[in-house]
């Protein structure tokens, strides 16, 4: 089983190096094949995803259920058929009382065309859910491009980042009964209403989020009192002795953190490691937070914000509207303990953060796409064009920069939308070859797993074993440590790869 399962990923190696033997003349081929599709790229993007859906209705790769299903996707089954009572009841927990939209949704739709409220009804419901706000995540990534004026190259690289991807090319599928579908496109839609300065927009999408991702409605009150300030000015001085203070006072602060769960309070972790690997990631996660904190913060920026800001009466509506929906909440949930609270969120970023020397990264790369991979490596043009748009979009980012050390990639699903469409922005005048975005595609339809066969008869908690890594090798937190050495050394294999085809030859510096 292990030998079958790692022959996949040797088989895309083996690829990579072919297509490096034969660089010129298929490098050639992607040119032509690109500008065949230029004139038409809307519809030729449009045929892919419903080329690859289709593939998954074809062949079908579902999570086995009976009558129940196993952790959310269970509860979500029983919230939906028994929405009335678990809504207005105070029979939810706080936790799941904030993610009870899309069950809600999937309850009145099901009744309204008169279908029976059956486990299977509400699973395919789920399902059928997930395609449509699929489609209408494209549609508004379309609007987006026009509102970014992106070149047809940024429409395709960006495409490949949203939807080419493990988390929307196969989760959606596998495992439909979750928010995520939900979350994503909704954070798509809070990008396109913060574009459009709209903010009935802002607020509407933020509450929808808060009854389906939290973090969506805190994100829209961000973007809501700080909207879209463009600034010209933006240093890249990457040297700035007050950058550099807050950036060793953050991975001092998260150094402490991690001597106070793991070391003091002892919290489990959930793949123990030997204390020489335990060393190497806490130290690479400090050099992480360092880095990236060095590079995101703007003291400049802060410090104009703070002198010019006048939107009070913003701050006011915004603290009202907080406190109307903690109202409902409070009034809506029941007293049932929750599944994880903000003590046990920053326990399970710590533990998950320091499984493997950047585990994250990997895990990330694997979920969301090497398109990460780009990121990090125009990380200084990528936060230069944040800065440009004020201090919302830069708080935004920053803040799921920073939680980015956690290895459960679905908690950035709703935010990953901002971090493609202006990484986007900043690499319009790149110039990268045009046959870098096609085998980037093509990589990336490898990386997403559509093709890949889960296949778990029934899931037992031997989450580390095979067949169970099946899925979870894909699910950072459970992402075995074999997993972790093979995954890690494609992504790896990927970045070294893109840098000497195409990033050593069109960027002077690695922090460009």
């Amino acid at each position: 089983m292990h030998l079958s399962r790692s022959a996949h990923y040797l088989h895309l190696i083996s690829i990579f190096v072919f297509t490096q033997i034969v660089a010129a003349p298929l490098n050639k081929l992607a040119d032509q094949t690109f500008k065949l599709c230029n004139t038409h790229l809307n519809l030729c993007l449009l045929s892919v995803l419903i080329g690859l859906i289709v593939f998954h209705l074809v062949f079908p790769d579902y999570v086995q259920f009976s009558d129940s299903l196993t952790w959310d996707g269970e509860k979500y089954i029983d919230y939906t058929l028994h929405f009335p009572q678990v809504a207005f009841g105070q029979t939810l927990n706080v936790y799941y009382f904030q993610r009870i939209f899309p069950s809600g949704l999937i309850y009145y739709s099901l009744k309204l065309i008169g279908l029976p409220l059956t486990t299977h009804a509400v699973f395919f419901a789920f399902l059928v859910l997930n395609i449509l706000l699929i489609f209408i995540s494209f549609g508004i990534w379309l609007l987006i491009c026009k509102q970014l004026a992106l070149s047809n190259r940024g429409k395709l690289l960006g495409f490949t980042g949203l939807f080419i991807n493990f988390a929307i090319m196969k989760m959606a599928f596998y495992y439909p009964v979750l928010t995520d579908i939900m979350a994503f496109t909704l954070g798509l839609s809070l990008l396109y209403f913060y574009l459009m300065r709209s903010s009935t927009g802002l607020l509407s999408m933020g509450l929808i989020g808060a009854f389906t991702l939290p973090t969506l409605f805190y994100s829209s009150l961000i973007l809501f009192i700080f909207p879209i300030q463009y600034r010209n000015d933006v240093s890249s001085n990457n040297y700035d002795l007050g950058k550099r203070w807050i950036a060793l006072s953050m991975a001092f602060s998260f150094l402490l953190l991690i001597i106070v769960f793991v070391f003091y309070r002892q919290v489990p972790l959930l793949n123990p490691s030997p204390p020489v690997v335990l060393v190497i990631s806490i130290a690479a996660v400090l050099i992480y937070l360092y880095l990236s904190a060095n590079c995101l913060f703007s003291v400049d920026l802060y410090r104009q914000c703070i002198q010019n800001f006048k939107a009070w009466g913003r701050v006011l509506l915004a603290v009202s509207i907080l406190i109307g929906v903690y109202m409902i909440i409070f009034w809506g949930a029941g007293d049932q303990p929750s599944p994880l609270n903000y003590k046990g969120f920053l326990a399970n970023i710590i533990i998950s953060s320091i499984a493997n020397p950047f585990a994250f990264l990997v895990a990330h790369a694997v979920y969301i796409g090497p398109l990460l991979l780009l990121a990090l490596y125009y990380s200084r043009s990528f936060m230069e064009t944040i800065n440009r748009y004020g201090l919302g979009l830069h708080g935004l980012v920053a803040g799921y920069v920073l939680l980015s050390i956690s290895s459960e990639s679905r908690l950035f699903i709703n935010a990953w939308p901002f971090f493609v469409a202006f990484l986007c922005k900043a690499l319009e005048n790149r110039k990268l070859p045009v046959s870098f975005y096609v085998w980037f595609f093509l990589v990336s339809l490898a990386v997403s797993k559509f093709w890949y066969r889960i296949e778990v008869p029934s899931f037992s908690e031997n989450y580390l074993n095979f067949p169970e890594q099946n899925y979870f090798m894909s699910i950072g937190p459970w992402m075995s440590d074999a997993m972790y050495a093979l995954q890690g050394s494609i992504v790896l294999f990927l970045f070294l790869w893109m840098y000497w085809v195409y990033f050593k030859r069109h960027t002077p510096s690695v922090l460009k």
